[in-house]
């Protein structure tokens, strides 16, 4: 499993990083000046939960398609709808990764 995405240049980033390859994912990090973006739920009762979104001029709302490897070895492609979602960059960004891909693609549209 590989993870391409951005991360800020901190502390945040690094661990956030080193969790994911100790969990046997191949991680591509792009390095970005701007915060990991982040979301936050927040458990108000037994049934009532909040969610704070804080992605807007994230690192990931900064991706554009040059940040992109070469997709020459893999089996699949998987998607979220949360990228396309950041900013115009980040949508071409993930249209052309699905171009280059040239293997089954899924998407997956989170929120």
């Amino acid at each position: 499993v590989r993870l391409h995405d951005a991360a800020e240049q901190t502390a945040t980033g690094d661990l956030i990083e080193r969790r994911l390859r100790n969990e046997g994912v191949r991680t591509i990090a792009i390095r970005d000046e701007a915060f990991t973006g982040l979301m936050v739920r927040h458990r108000r009762s037994g049934s009532l939960t909040h969610v704070d979104y804080h992605r807007s001029m994230s690192a990931g709302s900064r991706l554009v398609p040059a940040d992109l490897p070469a997709f020459d070895d893999i089996d699949a492609l998987h998607v979220t709808g949360i990228t396309p979602a950041l900013s115009d960059t980040a949508r071409a960004t993930v249209f052309e990764a699905v171009e280059r891909a040239r293997a089954p693609a899924s998407w997956f549209p989170s929120t």
